[in-house]
């Protein structure tokens, strides 16, 4: 609700990881679409780490769970994070 009630387009920024480090938003939606440069940034944990650490209230991750497993990555930050999501009940559909 936070995020819902104070989004305009006046107050909507778009980055890709490099260019958010060191900076914080109330709410992140990440979205691990499939690029060139895709299995760069998912195999780079230092990058998932700025990701996964830049929301103050809100992180939303939008992607397919087993296309960044397929490119192997079970035993990183990323494997850590889904389990704990599905310990969670935070994972909509696999």
């Amino acid at each position: 609700r936070l995020c819902q009630s104070q989004v305009t387009l006046q107050n909507v920024e778009v980055y890709n990881i490099d260019g958010f480090q060191g900076q914080e938003a109330d709410c992140v939606i990440v979205s691990l679409a499939v690029s060139s440069t895709f299995s760069r940034f998912v195999t780079n944990e230092n990058r998932a780490c700025v990701m996964l650490t830049r929301a103050k209230f809100v992180l939303r991750v939008v992607g397919s769970q087993q296309h960044v497993m397929s490119v192997g990555m079970r035993g990183s930050v990323w494997g850590a994070l889904f389990q704990y999501c599905r310990q969670m009940g935070w994972i909509s559909a696999d």
